[in-house]
């Protein structure tokens, strides 16, 4: 700085002044929290009996088919209501479409779901574990009717217990209302 104030020579205010250009240009910035996030992902998953149809030949119909592989996609959009070094709340929406092959295009499946997550980090016996509550709430489409509505409740703990293993320890309780169709096993899959 000294140089560029008071050096006699244009050629040496030119080259300091060109430094501390550069290492203004180095100092960094501190990350702009993003608080929106995207996640999906695409499976495929095999199921012996869609239909549930019975395994009596006399009672199937002609053309019944016994096995389909059911595809999956699933698109998210979170957003990060807190975000500590010791604690997160995400909210998030998620929106499933399940897509049979085979000709068992009657049980594509579709829902839409709301999510409130939290994590919270704890010591306990010197270890560090992560908390989690998770509550999900499932509309869950037939067809373009409504087929399902769920509440489902998540309790989790996260902790490793030697250096080298990681222990998730879970429960899941779903309490759900199905419409008219939930009781008719032919119009429905498990």
């Amino acid at each position: 700085r000294w140089v560029v104030e008071h050096s006699p020579s244009e050629e040496y205010r030119r080259l300091a002044q060109e430094q501390l250009n550069q290492l203004k240009a180095q100092v960094a910035r501190p990350a702009v929290r993003k608080r929106f996030y995207l996640v999906g992902d695409v499976g495929v998953v095999y199921d012996s009996n869609p239909l549930l149809k019975p395994n009596d030949k006399a009672l199937a119909t002609q053309g019944d088919e016994k096995q389909a592989e059911r595809f999956s996609v699933n698109l998210g959009l979170g957003y990060q209501a807190l975000n500590r070094p010791d604690a997160r709340v995400d909210v998030i929406y998620t929106t499933r479409q399940s897509l049979h092959d085979r000709g068992v295009d009657e049980v594509n499946f579709t829902s839409q779901e709301l999510a409130l997550d939290a994590r919270k980090r704890v010591s306990l016996v010197d270890r560090d574990v992560v908390l989690g509550a998770r509550y999900d709430l499932l509309g869950g489409f037939l067809d373009g009717d409504l087929f399902s509505l769920s509440n489902r409740f998540l309790l989790s703990s996260d902790l490793r217990l030697t250096p080298h293993t990681r222990t998730y320890a879970y429960n899941r309780f779903t309490v759900s209302d199905f419409g008219p169709d939930g009781s008719n096993p032919p119009q429905t899959s498990r």
